[in-house]
């Protein structure tokens, strides 16, 4: 009975702060099912990690205001974009996305609406969905 009292105590914290919700029909699903705060979406973070071709920084050039055109088109969904860059940060290596989607389906259409992607900037991409640990925007501030 302890056990029990124990876990409801946590199960109703949870619900109190909106982090879990239960599916309404328990007949079909006992398991509780995450769901974003907003609009009772279920939430995926996709992080894809881009590793540019050597020798494409003319082509990255060329279509870079396109491609920002692109991201703030998809603001709705895109958490974190930025170049990976190397070590002195003088030269772009790579791009790396963080999106909130439903499927890896949608984050690989993301990537493939990209016109890096489009014009053949990356070598490799790699998509992989991940779970929101910590976030602390303050600390790119001056990044």
């Amino acid at each position: 009975m302890l056990f029990f009292s124990l876990w409801l105590r946590c199960e109703l914290q949870y619900h109190k702060r909106g982090a879990i919700l239960p599916i309404q029909d328990d007949s079909t699903a006992p398991h509780r099912k995450i769901l974003h705060a907003n609009n009772g979406r279920p939430t995926m973070l996709w992080a894809i990690s881009c590793v540019d071709k050597p020798d494409t920084a003319a082509i990255r050039d060329s279509v870079l205001q396109p491609h920002r055109d692109y991201l703030q088109s998809r603001k709705g969904i895109l958490v974190l974009a930025g170049a990976t860059q190397n070590d002195e940060g003088t030269v772009a290596i790579g791009s790396l996305f963080v999106v909130n989607v439903n499927s890896r389906a949608e984050a690989t259409a993301f990537s493939d609406g990209d016109p890096f992607t489009q014009k053949g900037v990356f070598a490799s991409i790699t998509i992989t969905r991940m779970r929101k640990g910590q976030w602390n925007p303050a600390a790119a501030e001056d990044a």
